[in-house]
C-alpha cells in the first residue's frame, strides 16, 4: 500500500485505523474542512501575488482558476479575467 514518503508505516496504520472508525458524517465534515483549507491557502497565494486585489477579486480569481476561462465567462459574463 502506498504512503507518503515522510510517514512511517506505524503512523500510516494508525491514521488508517482512525479514518476507518469514523462515521460517514465525520468523514464528510473533514472533507469539507480540508476543502475550505485548500481554498483558503490558494486564496492566500493569490493575495501574495496580487496585493492590489480586493477580497472579491481574490475570490473571482480563484473561481476563474477552478472553472477555467470558458466556463467562467459563461457563468460570470462580463467579469474581468483576473490572474490567480
Amino acid at each position: 500500500m502506498w504512503r507518503p514518503a515522510d510517514t512511517t508505516e506505524e503512523a500510516d496504520r494508525l491514521q488508517f485505523e482512525a479514518w476507518r472508525k469514523m462515521s460517514a458524517d465525520e468523514k464528510l465534515r473533514l472533507a469539507f474542512e480540508w476543502s475550505d483549507l485548500v481554498r483558503a491557502t490558494f486564496e492566500d497565494g493569490i493575495r501574495g501575488r496580487h496585493p492590489e486585489y480586493t477580497a472579491d477579486e481574490v475570490r473571482m480569481a480563484r473561481i476563474r482558476h477552478e472553472l477555467g476561462d470558458e466556463l467562467f465567462q459563461r457563468v460570470y459574463p462580463g467579469e474581468r479575467l483576473l490572474q490567480p
